[in-house]
């Protein structure tokens, strides 16, 4: 893969994700978050098997292990996020998830024993002071059961971030994230089934709201994502991947209407200068 192909993949991924958070949030309205979930990855995963049938006999036990407890993290990752979203905007939901890139150097020293550098600490305090600016809620600081449920997928996210780093460097991209979107649609149409009633009769904005987050935001913004990581330096790809939440308020303002407050662009700001400060180089 050339190396403009990779800036390419890199830059999209995050512009389709940003436009996912005011899709997702808009879908809420007629569908609960599990069956929402359900849908996306059912369609992520026949996206992902045409992709991949031609590849399919390249398929080994590593790359099924691998896709498998990426996929589980992914998942709740999602679930984390959306049921997040039912009670806070999609545009601090973009934010408060891309924190991950603040979080991963933690994880990583938890994981690996690398202990964080001084200018990753920096990060981490930056981040805590704009998260608490994005969650200010009723003119007071407090963490609401929305900012506290998106900033778990966030932590969820640096696992998943440091997991995917590790399986690419072995793995086929494409393999990966169809075994990962597989698990994702097992996961959660189990738990629809079980928590929810099932909700056919979406429309035509429904389904196409569908359609965007699983073929395009679940299926080739994750291929572009692993293939982004595999052939990007991480210090690149992670700024970049930060994007995300830049691109999250913007679909959030221009989709929904959201409002733009003075605090939280502030506090976007913050997150945003931790997100660059943290990064790898």
């Amino acid at each position: 893969m050339s190396r403009v192909k990779s800036e390419v993949m890199l830059f999209l991924a995050p512009l389709i994700w940003g436009a996912s958070f005011a899709v997702t949030k808009g879908s809420l309205d007629a569908v609960g978050p599990n069956w929402l979930l359900s849908y996306r990855f059912i369609l992520a995963t026949a996206f992902t098997t045409i992709l991949v049938w031609k590849n399919i006999r390249d398929l080994d036990r590593r790359t099924v292990r691998d896709g498998i407890l990426i996929g589980i993290v992914l998942y709740l990752v999602q679930f984390f996020q959306t049921v997040g979203m039912l009670y806070t905007t999609a545009g601090k939901s973009a934010f408060l998830t891309a924190t991950y890139v603040v979080m991963t150097p933690f994880v990583v020293w938890i994981t690996f024993r690398q202990k964080p550098l001084k200018r990753q600490f920096a990060g981490g305090i930056l981040s805590l002071i704009g998260v608490g600016l994005i969650s200010l809620n009723n003119e007071r600081f407090g963490m609401g059961k929305g900012e506290i449920l998106t900033l778990i997928a966030g932590l969820l996210c640096a696992v998943s971030y440091v997991q995917m780093k590790a399986a690419t460097k072995t793995c086929n991209v494409v393999l990966l994230s169809w075994i990962q979107m597989i698990v994702c649609t097992v996961l959660s149409t189990g738990m629809a089934a079980v928590t929810e009633k099932p909700v056919i009769s979406l429309g035509t904005a429904g389904w196409a709201s569908m359609i965007f987050l699983g073929v395009i935001a679940s299926g080739v913004a994750n291929i572009f994502q692993n293939a982004g990581l595999k052939y990007a330096t991480p210090s690149h790809a992670s700024l970049v991947f930060a994007l995300e939440a830049v691109f999250g308020v913007v679909f959030g303002v221009l989709l929904l209407h959201e409002p733009l407050e003075v605090r939280m662009l502030a506090g976007s700001a913050i997150v945003f200068a931790a997100i660059v400060i943290s990064r790898e180089k």
